[in-house]
């Protein structure tokens, strides 16, 4: 194959991966009880840091993908694929999970992503997946005030590209036949113009949910 040449929405993202979301992600799948021989497909896999931490979890089976060249982790199977296109050629019902950790809103096609990754999971296999939350206050008076959702400013663009809400990813998961839906907020959320400081911190962790965290989680599972 060769080189895949990135966009400038990749190349701004550079793929990084906060240590927030690395611990939420783990702390999910401890929680959902996966086995640690689970096949793990992580889209949008960047530098990899998410699938180091899973290594370190005794996740052993796992797999990335991105437009970014591999970042030589050691046992990880690595495609440099451009995740706008369809990558389903990886293998039919080859993966136990996938997790797709904000990446979608800086696709140009949700929909094209979902269908792949239907196609890649076994049936009962678990997809999950996050986004920035644009039903925030946060994000809400950014639109009021702005004429944009907060993380889709020019500050983000072209990194963020494809805003997307609770009922948007329902909707979509639903087109693709997955069940058990469900979803969760980070209940990690910054205040709108005071951006140093978290809701939760100001209210002894009284304010979570939709309105105050800056990140949305979707848990689905395919159908058989």
């Amino acid at each position: 194959m060769g080189q895949i040449i990135c966009s400038p929405s990749i190349q701004m993202a550079q793929g990084q991966s906060s240590s927030f979301h690395q611990q939420w992600i783990t702390k999910i799948l401890l929680n959902i009880q996966l086995p640690k021989s689970a096949k793990i497909l992580d889209v949008g896999a960047g530098k990899g840091e998410l699938m180091k931490r899973l290594g370190t979890e005794g996740f052993a089976q796992l797999q990335g993908i991105d437009a970014l060249p591999s970042p030589g982790l050691p046992g990880v199977e690595w495609s440099e694929i451009n995740l706008n296109d369809d990558f389903s050629s990886l293998g039919e019902e080859s993966f136990d999970c996938i997790l797709c950790v904000e990446v979608i809103e800086h696709l140009e096609n949700p929909r094209n992503l979902l269908r792949s990754l239907r196609k890649l999971l076994h049936p009962q296999g678990v997809l999950i997946l996050t986004t920035p939350n644009v039903q925030s206050w946060r994000s809400i008076f950014s639109f009021i005030l702005r004429g944009h959702f907060v993380d889709f400013l020019d500050s983000s663009y072209p990194a963020h590209i494809t805003p997307l809400n609770e009922m948007d990813l329902r909707r979509i998961l639903a087109e693709n036949e997955f069940i058990k839906v469900k979803h969760q907020y980070s209940n990690q959320g910054t205040l709108p113009f005071l951006t140093s400081f978290k809701w939760q911190t100001i209210s002894l962790n009284l304010l979570q949910g939709k309105r105050f965290s800056d990140h949305i989680m979707m848990i689905a599972v395919k159908e058989k």
